[in-house]
């Protein structure tokens, strides 16, 4: 639709900046309106997203954007949010502003639904995450609609190798098992490289 817009969320800056490059070579003779990059102050990226069609931001910048929705039409506007690299979710320094931005997105889409509007669709992105279905159902996604690929179809591929470790009654605190995985863990690691093929 002409009138709706998208935004692209990745926490990375240095992400955001390769992303709107490409996407402006790629899109931009399609676009109805401009492919932008939110600045972090409001006023501004109000502006821009007024006349952009594709708004590229960090889940911060969204964060402040998306706080006082109700009152801004431009916010209310978007259909589509790609959050790219959800595997951040999990780092202590940017996962809960990447999951506060996103909660508000799907309470904003509840909303708007609820008002007769069109929800917002959200695409996730990660790389290898271990609970891709839990997360899945935090977006409220179908469980059809959840994607998880093998690890030979990486760029670069994942090998996986798993160790074995017998636990010994006599290890009383979690930090002995550790200490006392440690050691095996590490001879294996020693393995797989000594295995390794220098061609790969």
């Amino acid at each position: 639709k002409p009138s709706s817009r998208v935004v692209y969320l990745c926490p990375v800056e240095a992400v955001c900046e390769s992303v709107m490059g490409k996407w402006r070579a790629k899109f931009s003779n399609i676009c109805p309106r401009e492919i932008v990059r939110m600045t972090g102050e409001v006023t501004i990226d109000l502006k821009l997203m007024e006349s952009a069609s594709i708004i590229i931001a960090t889940p911060r910048q969204w964060d402040m954007i998306t706080r006082r929705w109700k009152q801004r039409k431009v916010v209310q506007s978007v259909a589509l949010v790609i959050a790219d690299l959800l595997n951040y979710l999990g780092r202590p320094e940017i996962g809960p502003q990447y999951e506060i931005a996103l909660s508000r997105t799907r309470y904003i889409s509840a909303q708007l639904e609820e008002a007769g509007g069109t929800r917002i669709r959200i695409v996730a992105l990660s790389e290898c995450l271990a609970n891709a279905h839990d997360v899945a159902d935090w977006l409220g996604c179908s469980p059809i609609a959840v994607f998880n690929f093998d690890a030979s179809s990486r760029s670069s591929p994942l090998r996986i190798h798993l160790q074995s470790f017998v636990f010994d009654d006599t290890v009383s605190s979690n930090q002995n098992l550790i200490t006392a995985m440690t050691r095996p863990a590490f001879l294996s690691v020693l393995e797989a490289f000594d295995n390794e093929d220098p061609s790969e």
